[in-house]
């Protein structure tokens, strides 16, 4: 199996940021393309009264802020591709890989205390459990992992 496309569904927190710096340095040592992908989760944005500007408007600056990640090098090196989408986080990352054809999804994970993962659920291991092509998730090393 070749790796040659990977998907880093960033949501600007520093597990994504981190996960998003592993999959530049996976995808230059495999020769593959990045792909990072945006998910507006917000239920105001994504309602369907919401006006298409605001839309708009929200979607070029999360672009923007995904542009800011990369230098131009490293755009021109990875042949970094953004995406952005609206709706339910990991139905939409989930539904980006397979219909981009991706070869494995790298994402970050925040690692909340069982409570807090019970009440909110994990993106991560939505996608983890759902997803057609391999995921690897990573957690920052300084980030405590405690015990439920």
């Amino acid at each position: 199996m070749k790796i040659q496309r990977i998907l880093a569904p960033i949501d600007f927190s520093e597990p994504s940021k981190y996960a998003l710096a592993y999959a530049k340095d996976l995808a230059a040592a495999l020769g593959a393309s990045l792909h990072v992908l945006y998910v507006e989760d917000d239920p105001i944005l994504t309602a369907h009264t919401t006006g298409q500007s605001y839309r708009d408007e929200a979607k070029a600056k999360a672009l923007a802020r995904l542009e800011e990640l990369f230098t131009p090098e490293e755009r021109a090196k990875l042949n970094v591709e953004f995406g952005y989408r609206e709706g339910n986080a990991f139905v939409e990352i989930v539904r980006f890989a397979r219909d981009q054809k991706m070869d494995l999804i790298v994402m970050g994970t925040h690692g909340r205390r069982a409570l807090a993962h019970v009440l909110l659920g994990s993106v991560a291991e939505n996608v983890v459990r759902t997803s057609y092509c391999p995921v690897l998730t990573l957690r920052r090393p300084d980030q405590n992992f405690e015990m439920p």
